[in-house]
């Protein structure tokens, strides 16, 4: 049996789901959050499907990368490893890119609560 072909299986299997369940989960979640950030709910429903399709662009294309990097896998303890250090690369980056985002929002709103409040005390 080609140990690299059945490490590729599982993990495309794996990513695959990780990526519709945490995909599906912050979209969904997100537009709670959106809201709240974006007055305007079709803002707010904008950028979170931008993000939506972004994470899944970044998702897919790293996953697709960290294969080409794979060294040949000759027995199945070494598929194990190749399969849960990939995947585990994978959920790391989307972690940090998702509390990246986050913090990007939060400081993006804060700047428009200002200018809309500065806005406000010159009508005034």
């Amino acid at each position: 049996m080609n140990y690299n072909t059945g490490a590729y299986i599982v993990y495309i299997l794996i990513t695959t789901f990780i990526t519709l369940f945490v995909g599906e989960r912050c979209h969904k979640n997100g537009k709670i959050f959106m809201h709240t950030i974006f007055k305007e709910e079709k803002t707010g429903d904008a950028v979170n499907n931008i993000l939506l399709a972004a994470y899944f662009l970044l998702n897919i294309g790293y996953s697709i990368l960290k294969i080409t990097e794979w060294k040949t896998v000759v027995n199945l303890s070494e598929m194990l490893n190749e399969t849960t250090i990939n995947i585990g690369q994978i959920v790391l980056l989307l972690a940090i890119l998702h509390h990246v985002n986050i913090i990007a929002l939060i400081v993006g709103r804060k700047i428009i609560n200002k200018n809309q409040s500065v806005k406000l005390q010159a009508k005034n």
